[in-house]
């Protein structure tokens, strides 16, 4: 006789055996329990800068995975089968949208809802084109730097829609995800009045970066960014542009992007004989010599470092 004891016991080793041999996660949308929720949202953000800002509003009550590993370009990713299936499988998808993300365009388009484009909310602020930064060929990002979480304020409008999608998700913990979501907007707030306050006193020390993905940090804060080397960190620069840039004989430094070596960028420091300095826009481990600094944990220490990092150039004295 199966006694009510063994069959629970029996249904129990099923339920185990099936969670270790397919090991997906319950969705919220489908997974409840006399009206309670029993699973954790699940968001997928397509770069570590997203997925930062992203655990810090869902905190216990979310998973967070970044779609990009680490120092992979989103110029150029090609999707593997287990990305799409985690496009398929997150309950949100975060993402900045299709002038840094193009690989990401089709796929956002099947999913019929819980998807948020960072590009496209309303309250992010696009600094004005100075024109000449952007007089080179193959520029691919479009009229606006798609970088946008080099500023802090643009994330107070995805911090609002994360906390919206997360409580649509699961009523249960809106308070939390408000909590939490206000907690990082006062942070970042009080770190764009801390950079204002430090960035008045740079000297006007002008630069080069390596490729246009400083703008909304630069224009924020007024600082003095002469050019850049390529449109791309994977492009090389031309002939003519590169002859041009030697002609910037203020310039006092030469930044290329952690991660990806740019021979124009070195190059071009060499021949205008100023330091060539890396700079972090996605906030991933570096190393600089045998010294390792830690990969940000918080989407306000990957702007501050960024800051420090600009100032390796004696901006700020």
């Amino acid at each position: 006789n199966i006694t009510p004891l063994s069959t629970a016991f029996f249904l129990f080793a099923v339920a185990l055996l099936a969670s270790a041999l397919f090991g997906s996660r319950p969705s919220v949308a489908n997974t409840s329990l006399e009206g309670k929720v029993t699973a954790i949202p699940t968001v997928l953000a397509s770069i570590q800068p997203l997925a930062l800002l992203a655990q810090e509003v869902a905190g216990e009550h979310g998973s967070v995975d970044v779609l990009l590993p680490g120092q992979t370009s989103p110029h150029d990713y090609a999707l593997s089968v287990s990305d799409r299936q985690s496009l398929v499988s997150a309950d949100i998808v975060l993402w900045v949208g299709e002038a840094l993300e193009r690989f990401l365009s089709k796929p956002i388009r099947k999913r019929d809802k819980h998807v948020i484009t960072a590009m496209v909310l309303k309250g992010i602020q696009w600094p004005e084109e100075d024109g000449s930064a952007h007089q080179h060929d193959g520029h691919d990002h479009g009229s606006h730097d798609p970088h946008l979480w080099l500023n802090p304020l643009n994330h107070l409008p995805i911090v609002d829609a994360l906390v919206a999608e997360l409580s649509r998700l699961v009523p249960a913990y809106a308070v939390h995800y408000q909590r939490n979501g206000n907690a990082l907007k006062a942070e970042l707030i009080a770190l764009d009045q801390r950079l204002s306050r430090e960035t008045q006193r740079a000297d006007g020390v002008a630069f080069v970066v390596a490729h246009p993905a400083y703008t909304h940090f630069v224009a924020r804060y007024q600082l003095s960014q002469l050019d850049y080397v390529a449109s791309t960190p994977e492009r090389r620069a031309g002939a003519k542009h590169l002859y041009r840039l030697r002609q910037l004989a203020e310039a006092e430094c030469v930044f290329e992007d952690y991660g990806w070596s740019n021979a124009g960028a070195k190059q071009l420091a060499e021949e205008l004989d100023v330091p060539l300095l890396s700079l972090n826009p996605f906030g991933v481990e570096e190393k600089r010599g045998s010294q390792i600094v830690a990969e940000s944990t918080s989407i306000t220490q990957l702007i501050a470092r960024l800051w420090d990092d600009f100032q390796r150039c004696g901006i700020a004295k």
